[in-house]
């Protein structure tokens, strides 16, 4: 139901106006209404931008930045599930299924291996799409959020044994190509 027909609907009752089509006061109320349509506007967006499962713009931007950067490289359901991984992280999210938690909140799905003995912790990244810039601002998080005592390792790397397999080469042929570790896993086998 739009404005003008509520304000008609409140009005009617009053029995002392006509509210017929071009009656002064129809006129009157549809001019009231058009500018609390845009007033009703602004405020359906601001309520939905306030609730990070409906933002869809500033608002997501907005919880992205209280965290680290907005990633607007991602799908909108991405976003907000990252953002709500977000806000339910604590202090006492330093288990190992805490630190799966950190990470699905920075848009990572990741397989963490634990040294307990030496207090370390290794994290194999799935998403292997991020820029050195994106990795780096995940590290910093990462070095805020995890506890103190832990040493970790954030791995990006794309190579795995099966790419290995793939380039059909012996280790002596892999040395050969005389690559850094970034150059050679950029490599997809050609020159």
């Amino acid at each position: 139901m739009g404005t003008l027909s509520e304000m008609i609907k409140m009005t009617y009752p009053i029995k002392n106006y006509k509210l017929n089509n071009g009656t002064l006061v129809y006129k009157e109320l549809q001019s009231y209404s058009q500018a609390l349509d845009l007033l009703r506007e602004c405020a359906d967006e601001v309520l939905r931008e306030c609730i990070s499962s409906t933002a869809q713009a500033r608002g997501l931007e907005f919880y992205e930045r209280l965290f680290g950067k907005a990633r607007d490289d991602l799908e909108l359901d991405k976003r907000r599930d990252m953002i709500s991984n977000m806000l339910t992280l604590s202090s006492n999210d330093n288990t190992v299924e805490g630190i799966y938690h950190f990470f699905r909140s920075v848009g990572i799905e990741c397989d963490i291996i634990e040294n307990p003995m030496v207090y370390d912790v290794y994290i194999y990244s799935h998403d292997h799409t991020l820029s050195r810039v994106q990795q780096d601002n995940i590290i910093d998080r990462a070095k805020k959020f995890l506890p103190y005592h832990l040493t970790f390792t954030v791995d990006f790397r794309t190579i795995d044994f099966d790419g290995l397999d793939a380039l059909e080469l012996t280790f002596g042929g892999l040395d050969d190509k005389n690559m850094t570790w970034q150059e050679f896993e950029r490599y997809n086998g050609e020159e």
